[in-house]
């Protein structure tokens, strides 16, 4: 299933570079009809963003562990650090993230936002972060 739009159907790629770059097709919608985008597009989300080689979630993984590194290091910081991912999705970001924290002593409590009920139902099945 690729991505719907409130008119009807587009590609896949269409839709994503639309949401990440800021293109008119989704920016001019209005939020009730990227609501049902992302409501539909929920089951398939994340395949189609991984099929279509998005490469920022392992990148926004490996500088948020950086930095967190960084600073659990250089700022003797024991406490778990607190993340929030507004517009997390289903949560891939996070879970990419949590696995990276795993061979760590750090820990971070993570907590997902997002417009779309849908995708935080797919968030909530993954049990790293809270939304």
């Amino acid at each position: 299933m690729h991505p719907p739009s409130a008119e009807g159907h587009v590609n896949a790629t269409d839709v994503f570079v639309s949401c990440s770059f800021g293109k008119q097709a989704v920016t001019k919608m209005s939020t009730k009809d990227k609501q049902k985008v992302y409501a539909q597009w929920s089951e398939t989300y994340e395949q189609d963003v991984l099929d279509n080689d998005y490469v920022a979630w392992p990148i926004c993984a490996e500088k948020i562990f950086a930095v967190m590194s960084n600073m659990a290091s250089e700022e003797n910081i024991s406490r778990p650090f607190k993340l929030v991912d507004v517009g997390c999705g289903t949560g891939y970001l996070g879970t990419l993230v949590s696995d990276r924290l795993k061979s760590t002593d750090i820990s971070a409590f993570l907590v997902g936002v997002d417009f779309s009920s849908e995708m935080l139902e797919k968030l909530a099945t993954r049990s790293v972060m809270t939304s």
